[in-house]
């Protein structure tokens, strides 16, 4: 029979698994904040005249801020909103279209987190999307794809940009490979690789029912995001 599923592909990217099962273990301790930036080119992907009409396509934080807001939710159960802003700022010649947009929570210990999102990505550049976790026991970062960590008391990065696996870090131990036992992977085309890894988990039919019940969990708080944003400029 066929089936209905939501992909938000963030949480079978590997630096975003490793990094969760950092937060698990409690490598970091509690999070205390989380911050999500998201940028990303509105010319990447041909747009019919619907999408630039913000209330037919549903707008900016349930367009994009829901992948960062399933991330947040994956690393720190559920969340609760408590501000959310959309506007418009790059594409004039389209005035209906809210190509910004940021959402406040507070996760599911107290800490807090932050979701900025756009479609102001330049065209002669490359999107991005990065994730911070500051915990009280040390900082994590995905950046390209990698994962990156700090201890609170050492300030020196301990990447490795041979592997998308990168290094953690934490008060107690000065660095090492996390997960221990992983083989260095060469690196990969991000999107391919996080959308590979994403069909592939389709065929696991316990993963699949839970990401997509969790999926919709996750499109609810956009959307309450999204309502919250317009009832401020109304």
């Amino acid at each position: 029979g066929s089936g209905l599923a939501l992909l938000l592909p963030l949480r079978f990217t590997p630096a975003y698994v490793h990094l969760r099962e950092a937060v698990a273990q409690g490598m970091l301790g509690a999070i205390c904040q989380a911050v999500v930036i998201n940028s990303q080119k509105v010319t990447a992907t041909p747009r019919t005249q619907a999408f630039y009409a913000t209330r037919t396509h549903s707008g900016v934080l349930t367009n994009l801020a829901v992948h960062d807001l399933d991330v947040l939710r994956w690393l720190g159960g559920d969340l609760t909103v408590t501000a959310a802003a959309t506007q418009r700022h790059g594409l004039t010649e389209h005035p209906d279209f809210e190509d910004t947009g940021l959402v406040h929570c507070t996760l599911a210990n107290g800490g807090v987190g932050v979701v900025v999102c756009n479609w102001l990505a330049p065209d002669a550049g490359e999107p991005f999307q990065e994730l911070t976790v500051i915990g009280t026991e040390g900082t994590a970062w995905i950046s390209g794809g990698k994962l990156h960590a700090l201890g609170c008391n050492d300030r020196s990065s301990l990447t490795n940009e041979s592997q998308s696996i990168g290094y953690l870090a934490t008060q107690d131990e000065s660095g090492r490979a996390f997960p221990p036992n992983s083989a260095a992977k060469a690196d990969y085309d991000i999107n391919a690789s996080m959308l590979d890894a994403a069909i592939q988990s389709l065929n696991d039919a316990d993963l699949r029912r839970v990401a997509t019940a969790d999926a919709f969990r996750t499109s609810s708080v956009a959307v309450q995001a999204q309502h919250i944003a317009w009832q401020d400029r109304a």
